[in-house]
């Protein structure tokens, strides 16, 4: 009798420059990959580190884990660092701390955010059949001589005999004009005018096909040379602008690496300097009591005081989020926020105009978003409005209202 073996796949979703992407996991495939049968999701390409891979800064090399157990046939999923920022279903993952994953289960890892958009669990019966499937190598043949049949066509000749009335033979004058004279005279000088007339008519025919065939020589090799010209210029042209489009392709391309150096220098930074300075920082809760997902980006000053912005952060309805506390030694930050159908967006008092990507998480240092988004349609200016820490306590505690057609934040 054939052993049952429990299987499991496992189906991701989400956004990559306004791109959708999936991918599927299953249990065969993490079997070999060195991870003792855990699914890790994080930013390092190689496909020995991780098994999804989100190409987003805001991810870290090696963010979670995900792991399927068998008893309670459930995933779960964990944190791989305590400076990896998750959230699962509204929820914060906390080092240590572990939470399920179900079908439709939001994951955001830093501001990159997926789907579990299926899970499948069954049960697969152990046999030795192979699995693959033979070809039927006989097949019939039509013979090469089948069906055919050789014909020989015979013209159909009519043969002409000599009259049998006469002994005589016919003259050939006779049998092309039995009713011309015997006069010799006219008749040569019938044939002398033919024969001058057809070389007169063929002369004149000859020379206008000279005239005409010369002429349109000159025309095609004219409007030949004419299109070889503006063949040649269109070419050079062509290269020319192609020249032009690689040379800027290669310094925006230099321009975006040298950002991205300028932002993993910022964000080494930032590491040093929340470990050197372990002191308390303003932590800022969020609340969402309106019927509708809510969708925030913040802009602040570092720890560096370098000017930051990044998003999207995700608050389910009558669900709260927490802004990281250590990302800012000042008094206030400012917030971006607008429901996910579009329909409400937060205005508050003074603001900062940033731009934020069409579509697509973002997380960038001074303005080298237009970098990475240099033509126009992918980004828009948007006002990001200023939200000012409760001095008197370590915790300030928002909540976001939807009132009509607005969005409060009380």
């Amino acid at each position: 009798m054939n052993q049952l073996t429990l299987q499991w796949a496992i189906t991701f979703q989400w956004s990559e420059t306004g791109n959708l992407r999936t991918q599927q996991i299953s249990k065969q495939q993490v079997k070999s990959n060195n991870h003792n049968g855990l699914i890790i999701i994080g930013r390092d390409p190689n496909p020995k580190v991780c098994d999804l891979v989100l190409n987003d800064r805001s991810v870290s090399s090696q963010h979670v884990k995900i792991y399927f157990q068998e008893q309670q046939q459930k995933f779960f999923i964990q944190s791989l660092s305590p400076q990896n920022i998750s959230n699962i279903d509204g929820k914060n993952l906390d080092l240590g701390k572990e939470l399920p994953l179900q079908n439709n289960s939001n994951i955001v890892l830093g501001t990159q955010s997926l789907k579990v958009i299926d899970i499948q669990i069954y049960q697969l019966e152990s046999t030795a059949y192979s699995g693959i499937a033979h070809s039927n190598t006989n097949s019939s043949q039509v013979g090469q001589n089948s069906n055919l049949h050789q014909v020989n066509s015979v013209p159909n000749l009519r043969q002409v005999s000599p009259s049998q009335n006469s002994g005589q033979a016919i003259p050939f004058s006779s049998i092309i004009n039995p009713n011309q004279t015997n006069s010799s005279t006219n008749i040569n000088r019938k044939k002398e005018h033919t024969w001058q007339d057809k070389t007169i008519i063929a002369a004149i025919v000859a020379a206008t096909a000279t005239i005409l065939a010369t002429g349109v020589t000159a025309l095609v090799t004219y409007y030949t040379n004419q299109q070889t010209q503006e063949t040649e210029e269109k070419k050079a042209e062509l290269e020319n602008n192609t020249e032009i489009q690689k040379s800027n392709i290669e310094t925006l391309t230099k321009k975006q690496e040298k950002a991205e150096d300028r932002f993993y220098a910022h964000k080494a930074e930032i590491l040093k300097l929340q470990r050197e300075n372990k002191g308390n920082y303003e932590q800022l809760v969020i609340k969402n009591n309106c019927d509708k997902i809510i969708k925030i980006a913040i802009n602040y000053n570092a720890l560096n005081d370098v000017e930051q912005t990044q998003g999207w952060l995700i608050i389910p309805s009558n669900d709260k989020t927490s802004i990281p506390h250590n990302i800012t030694k000042f008094e206030s930050i400012f917030l971006h926020a607008i429901s996910n159908d579009n329909n409400y967006q937060w205005q508050g008092g003074s603001y900062r105009e940033k731009y934020t990507p069409i579509s697509g998480h973002f997380n960038y240092i001074a303005d080298d978003i237009t970098l990475f988004y240099p033509d126009k349609e992918q980004r828009e200016l948007s006002k990001f409005y200023e939200v000012k820490y409760d001095k008197d306590n370590s915790i300030t505690t928002k909540t976001f209202t939807c009132n009509g057609e607005s969005l409060k934040l009380n």
